[in-house]
Protein backbone atom coordinates (compact mmCIF):
# COMPACT_ATOMS: atom_id res chain seq x y z
CA UNK A 1 0.00 0.00 0.00
CA UNK A 2 1.28 3.43 -1.28
CA UNK A 3 1.61 5.87 1.78
CA UNK A 4 1.86 9.93 1.01
CA UNK A 5 2.64 12.16 3.92
CA UNK A 6 4.40 15.36 4.01
CA UNK A 7 2.91 17.61 6.79
CA UNK A 8 5.90 19.99 6.78
CA UNK A 9 5.67 20.74 3.26
CA UNK A 10 1.99 20.85 3.03
CA UNK A 11 2.67 23.75 5.42
CA UNK A 12 5.05 25.36 3.46
CA UNK A 13 2.54 24.78 0.55
CA UNK A 14 -0.27 27.11 2.71
CA UNK A 15 1.91 29.93 3.34
CA UNK A 16 2.88 29.75 -0.29
CA UNK A 17 -0.77 29.88 -1.21
CA UNK A 18 -1.18 32.97 1.51
CA UNK A 19 1.43 34.41 0.00
CA UNK A 20 0.22 34.24 -3.55
CA UNK A 21 -3.01 35.83 -1.91
CA UNK A 22 -1.53 39.15 -0.36
CA UNK A 23 0.80 39.86 -3.82
CA UNK A 24 -2.86 40.28 -5.38
CA UNK A 25 -3.50 42.47 -2.36
CA UNK A 26 -0.90 44.69 -2.70
CA UNK A 27 2.39 42.78 -1.05
CA UNK A 28 5.78 43.23 -3.28
CA UNK A 29 8.99 41.85 -3.47
CA UNK A 30 11.81 44.25 -3.88
CA UNK A 31 14.42 41.92 -5.31
CA UNK A 32 13.25 38.29 -5.89
CA UNK A 33 11.18 39.35 -9.26
CA UNK A 34 11.62 35.68 -10.48
CA UNK A 35 9.67 34.36 -6.91
CA UNK A 36 7.26 37.22 -7.48
CA UNK A 37 6.21 36.32 -10.93
CA UNK A 38 6.78 32.81 -10.52
CA UNK A 39 4.17 32.74 -7.26
CA UNK A 40 1.80 34.76 -9.40
CA UNK A 41 1.76 32.30 -11.89
CA UNK A 42 1.16 29.46 -9.91
CA UNK A 43 4.18 28.05 -10.85
CA UNK A 44 5.46 24.85 -8.67
CA UNK A 45 8.87 26.46 -7.17
CA UNK A 46 10.55 22.69 -6.78
CA UNK A 47 13.79 24.25 -5.05
CA UNK A 48 13.63 23.01 -1.34
CA UNK A 49 15.79 25.72 0.43
CA UNK A 50 13.47 28.06 -1.79
CA UNK A 51 10.40 26.97 -0.67
CA UNK A 52 10.99 27.15 3.15
CA UNK A 53 12.87 30.63 2.78
CA UNK A 54 9.29 31.27 0.90
CA UNK A 55 7.52 30.19 4.25
CA UNK A 56 9.85 32.10 6.39
CA UNK A 57 9.06 35.26 4.32
CA UNK A 58 5.33 34.82 4.89
CA UNK A 59 5.92 34.12 8.57
CA UNK A 60 7.68 37.71 8.84
CA UNK A 61 4.68 39.05 6.74
CA UNK A 62 2.31 37.76 9.26
CA UNK A 63 4.75 38.83 12.09
CA UNK A 64 4.85 42.28 11.39
CA UNK A 65 0.76 42.30 11.50
CA UNK A 66 -1.17 43.10 14.26
CA UNK A 67 -4.48 41.39 15.35
CA UNK A 68 -7.34 43.22 15.33
CA UNK A 69 -8.59 43.70 18.69
CA UNK A 70 -10.24 46.16 21.24
CA UNK A 71 -7.31 47.69 23.04
CA UNK A 72 -6.88 50.09 25.68
CA UNK A 73 -4.72 53.65 24.52
CA UNK A 74 -2.39 54.17 26.63
CA UNK A 75 -0.31 58.34 26.16
CA UNK A 76 3.06 58.91 27.25
CA UNK A 77 3.85 61.96 29.25
CA UNK A 78 4.38 65.20 27.05
CA UNK A 79 2.36 63.58 24.51
CA UNK A 80 1.78 66.39 21.79
CA UNK A 81 -0.39 65.87 18.53
CA UNK A 82 0.40 68.19 15.72
CA UNK A 83 -2.58 70.16 14.42
CA UNK A 84 -1.98 68.60 11.00
CA UNK A 85 -2.85 65.70 12.30
CA UNK A 86 -5.80 66.02 14.74
CA UNK A 87 -8.41 64.17 12.85
CA UNK A 88 -5.93 61.34 11.97
CA UNK A 89 -5.21 61.22 15.51
CA UNK A 90 -8.76 61.48 16.41
CA UNK A 91 -9.56 58.02 13.71
CA UNK A 92 -6.18 56.24 15.37
CA UNK A 93 -7.42 56.58 18.80
CA UNK A 94 -10.76 55.41 17.63
CA UNK A 95 -9.39 52.58 15.82
CA UNK A 96 -7.51 51.44 18.62
CA UNK A 97 -10.33 51.26 21.22
CA UNK A 98 -12.84 49.49 18.77
CA UNK A 99 -10.82 47.11 17.91
CA UNK A 100 -10.45 48.40 13.57
CA UNK A 101 -7.89 47.23 11.39
CA UNK A 102 -4.15 49.38 12.56
CA UNK A 103 -1.91 47.48 9.74
CA UNK A 104 -3.47 50.17 7.21
CA UNK A 105 -1.23 52.42 9.16
CA UNK A 106 1.94 50.74 9.51
CA UNK A 107 5.01 51.55 7.16
CA UNK A 108 5.03 51.51 3.02
CA UNK A 109 8.00 49.06 3.76
CA UNK A 110 5.69 46.64 5.81
CA UNK A 111 4.23 45.70 1.79
CA UNK A 112 7.71 45.01 0.52
CA UNK A 113 7.88 40.93 1.43
CA UNK A 114 12.19 40.91 1.30
CA UNK A 115 12.63 43.64 3.70
CA UNK A 116 12.76 43.62 7.65
CA UNK A 117 11.53 45.96 10.43
CA UNK A 118 14.46 46.70 12.04
CA UNK A 119 13.07 48.95 15.03
CA UNK A 120 9.80 46.18 15.41
CA UNK A 121 12.83 43.10 15.40
CA UNK A 122 14.89 44.39 18.03
CA UNK A 123 12.98 46.68 20.35
CA UNK A 124 9.37 45.45 19.46
CA UNK A 125 7.73 49.05 18.54
CA UNK A 126 5.66 49.66 15.86
CA UNK A 127 5.21 53.02 13.88
CA UNK A 128 1.67 54.34 12.67
CA UNK A 129 1.21 57.21 9.97
CA UNK A 130 -1.79 59.43 11.31
CA UNK A 131 -3.13 60.58 7.94
CA UNK A 132 -6.64 60.89 6.38
CA UNK A 133 -7.73 58.96 3.80
CA UNK A 134 -5.71 56.48 1.75
CA UNK A 135 -2.16 56.93 0.00
CA UNK A 136 -2.43 57.89 -3.59
CA UNK A 137 0.50 55.20 -4.28
CA UNK A 138 -0.49 52.26 -2.07
CA UNK A 139 -4.28 52.50 -1.71
CA UNK A 140 -4.34 49.52 0.74
CA UNK A 141 -2.23 52.16 3.50
CA UNK A 142 -3.31 55.29 5.10
CA UNK A 143 -1.90 58.12 3.71
CA UNK A 144 1.71 59.03 5.28
CA UNK A 145 2.81 62.46 6.85
CA UNK A 146 6.20 63.93 7.63
CA UNK A 147 5.54 63.12 11.26
CA UNK A 148 4.48 59.23 12.83
CA UNK A 149 3.28 57.87 16.39
CA UNK A 150 5.95 55.57 17.87
CA UNK A 151 4.01 52.38 19.51
CA UNK A 152 4.18 49.52 22.11
CA UNK A 153 1.73 47.21 21.25
CA UNK A 154 0.75 44.08 23.08
CA UNK A 155 -2.24 42.00 23.28
CA UNK A 156 -4.14 44.62 25.48
CA UNK A 157 -2.92 47.59 24.65
CA UNK A 158 -1.28 50.24 22.18
CA UNK A 159 1.23 52.69 24.28
CA UNK A 160 1.69 55.60 22.34
CA UNK A 161 5.33 57.16 23.52
CA UNK A 162 5.89 59.88 20.66
CA UNK A 163 4.42 61.73 18.03
CA UNK A 164 7.85 62.66 15.84
CA UNK A 165 9.59 62.85 12.83
CA UNK A 166 10.81 59.75 10.90
CA UNK A 167 14.09 58.57 11.74
CA UNK A 168 13.82 57.84 15.56
CA UNK A 169 14.70 53.99 14.52
CA UNK A 170 17.41 53.78 17.28
CA UNK A 171 16.60 56.51 19.64
CA UNK A 172 16.80 54.63 23.16
CA UNK A 173 14.43 57.49 24.60
CA UNK A 174 11.67 55.86 23.43
CA UNK A 175 12.31 52.87 25.52
CA UNK A 176 13.24 54.85 28.48
CA UNK A 177 9.99 57.17 27.91
CA UNK A 178 8.17 54.27 27.38
CA UNK A 179 9.40 52.24 30.96
CA UNK A 180 9.19 55.21 32.74
CA UNK A 181 5.47 55.85 32.19
CA UNK A 182 4.51 52.28 32.12
CA UNK A 183 7.06 50.12 33.51
CA UNK A 184 4.44 47.06 33.01
CA UNK A 185 5.24 47.19 29.17
CA UNK A 186 8.67 46.37 28.98
CA UNK A 187 8.52 44.88 32.31
CA UNK A 188 8.64 40.53 30.13
CA UNK A 189 12.30 41.64 29.17
CA UNK A 190 13.44 42.69 32.47
CA UNK A 191 17.00 40.67 33.85
CA UNK A 192 18.25 39.79 37.00
CA UNK A 193 21.31 41.62 35.94
CA UNK A 194 23.22 44.34 37.33
CA UNK A 195 24.89 45.68 35.10
CA UNK A 196 26.55 45.72 31.09
CA UNK A 197 29.95 46.63 30.27
CA UNK A 198 29.30 48.51 27.26
CA UNK A 199 26.24 51.10 26.68
CA UNK A 200 25.51 51.58 22.87
CA UNK A 201 24.60 54.76 21.84
CA UNK A 202 22.33 55.70 19.16
CA UNK A 203 24.63 54.84 16.21
CA UNK A 204 26.15 52.00 17.93
CA UNK A 205 22.52 50.39 17.67
CA UNK A 206 22.35 51.75 14.04
CA UNK A 207 25.29 49.76 13.90
CA UNK A 208 24.82 46.39 15.27
CA UNK A 209 21.55 45.82 13.74
CA UNK A 210 23.22 46.40 9.81
CA UNK A 211 25.32 43.69 11.09
CA UNK A 212 22.55 41.37 12.62
CA UNK A 213 23.72 41.76 16.29
CA UNK A 214 21.98 41.84 19.57
CA UNK A 215 22.63 43.18 22.75
CA UNK A 216 21.26 43.70 25.88
CA UNK A 217 19.86 47.06 27.04
CA UNK A 218 20.64 49.22 30.04
CA UNK A 219 17.03 51.13 30.27
CA UNK A 220 16.57 54.08 33.17
CA UNK A 221 19.14 51.56 35.11
CA UNK A 222 17.72 48.33 34.82
CA UNK A 223 18.80 45.66 32.45
CA UNK A 224 15.95 44.35 29.79
CA UNK A 225 16.82 41.95 26.71
CA UNK A 226 15.56 43.63 23.36
CA UNK A 227 11.72 43.43 23.66
CA UNK A 228 11.38 42.59 19.98
CA UNK A 229 14.27 39.46 21.01
CA UNK A 230 16.41 40.42 18.06
CA UNK A 231 17.70 38.42 14.92
CA UNK A 232 19.15 35.11 13.49
CA UNK A 233 22.60 35.85 11.59
CA UNK A 234 20.47 36.53 8.76
CA UNK A 235 18.21 39.29 9.84
CA UNK A 236 15.21 37.18 10.47
CA UNK A 237 12.97 37.76 13.48
CA UNK A 238 14.03 34.81 16.49
CA UNK A 239 10.36 35.35 17.02
CA UNK A 240 9.67 33.77 13.62
CA UNK A 241 12.14 31.29 13.47
CA UNK A 242 12.22 29.70 17.10
CA UNK A 243 8.48 28.40 16.93
CA UNK A 244 9.66 28.08 12.98
CA UNK A 245 11.34 25.19 14.15
CA UNK A 246 9.44 23.90 16.50
CA UNK A 247 6.59 23.66 14.14
CA UNK A 248 8.97 21.99 11.83
CA UNK A 249 9.75 19.21 14.49
CA UNK A 250 6.55 18.32 15.61
CA UNK A 251 5.29 17.89 11.86
CA UNK A 252 7.97 15.52 11.13
CA UNK A 253 7.15 13.84 14.72
CA UNK A 254 3.47 14.04 13.25
CA UNK A 255 4.46 12.02 10.04
CA UNK A 256 6.55 9.34 11.44
CA UNK A 257 3.41 8.78 14.50
CA UNK A 258 1.27 7.97 11.34
CA UNK A 259 3.46 5.93 9.73
CA UNK A 260 4.37 3.81 12.72
CA UNK A 261 1.04 3.12 13.68
CA UNK A 262 -0.84 3.15 10.44
CA UNK A 263 -2.05 -0.59 10.84
CA UNK A 264 -3.83 0.30 14.08
CA UNK A 265 -5.09 3.68 12.53
CA UNK A 266 -6.46 1.53 9.57
CA UNK A 267 -8.06 -0.73 11.72
CA UNK A 268 -10.08 2.20 13.54
CA UNK A 269 -11.33 4.25 10.68
CA UNK A 270 -12.37 1.02 8.66
CA UNK A 271 -14.16 -0.05 11.73
CA UNK A 272 -15.95 3.07 12.27
CA UNK A 273 -16.78 2.95 8.20
CA UNK A 274 -18.08 -0.70 8.68
CA UNK A 275 -15.90 -1.53 5.63
CA UNK A 276 -13.42 -4.49 4.82
CA UNK A 277 -11.63 -3.10 1.46
CA UNK A 278 -7.74 -1.37 1.89
CA UNK A 279 -7.12 1.39 -0.36
CA UNK A 280 -4.49 1.09 -2.46
CA UNK A 281 -3.11 4.38 -1.64
CA UNK A 282 -3.79 6.81 1.72
CA UNK A 283 -3.24 10.46 1.34
CA UNK A 284 -2.73 12.03 4.38
CA UNK A 285 -2.61 15.91 4.38
CA UNK A 286 -2.32 19.17 7.16
CA UNK A 287 -5.30 20.42 8.00
CA UNK A 288 -4.21 22.72 11.03
CA UNK A 289 -2.54 22.55 14.24
CA UNK A 290 -2.88 24.38 17.43
CA UNK A 291 -0.32 24.04 20.22
CA UNK A 292 -1.38 20.68 21.48
CA UNK A 293 -3.09 19.12 18.65
CA UNK A 294 -2.27 18.45 14.57
CA UNK A 295 -4.75 17.93 12.65
CA UNK A 296 -4.57 15.66 9.54
CA UNK A 297 -6.96 14.15 6.61
CA UNK A 298 -7.43 11.32 4.90
CA UNK A 299 -9.65 11.41 2.02
CA UNK A 300 -9.39 7.52 1.19
CA UNK A 301 -10.21 6.85 4.72
CA UNK A 302 -13.42 9.10 5.42
CA UNK A 303 -11.64 10.47 8.62
CA UNK A 304 -9.19 13.08 9.98
CA UNK A 305 -6.33 11.70 12.39
CA UNK A 306 -5.65 13.98 15.38
CA UNK A 307 -1.83 13.69 16.65
CA UNK A 308 -0.87 15.14 19.91
CA UNK A 309 2.47 15.82 21.73
CA UNK A 310 4.09 11.99 22.14
CA UNK A 311 2.69 10.14 19.09
CA UNK A 312 -0.93 9.91 21.17
CA UNK A 313 -3.23 9.71 17.81
CA UNK A 314 -7.23 9.51 17.50
CA UNK A 315 -9.28 9.23 14.24
CA UNK A 316 -12.66 10.68 14.04
CA UNK A 317 -15.12 10.92 11.37
CA UNK A 318 -14.69 13.79 8.60
CA UNK A 319 -17.85 16.36 8.46
CA UNK A 320 -19.29 16.47 5.58
CA UNK A 321 -21.55 19.23 4.33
Amino acid sequence: MEVEIDLYEDWIAGNIAELQAAIKAGWYFKSHHDWQTKITAGDIIENAGTRERLLIINLVRKYRLIEPRPRALKLCSGLAVPDALRQGWRDFCEEVRNGSDLNRRLSRKSLVLDSQDEMLNHWGLQHFHLGVGPDPKYPTLIKGESEIAYAFVNNNAVYVIDIAEHGKWADQALLEKLDFDFPEALAPYKTDALDISWEATEEDHKRLRKANLNMMLKVNGMIFVEPGMGVMCDGTPSKIIFPMIQTKRRLKCADKAIRDNLGSILTSAMTERHVNAVPEKLTFILLGFTPQKIYVSCEELGFNVIVRPGGIWNVERKQRG
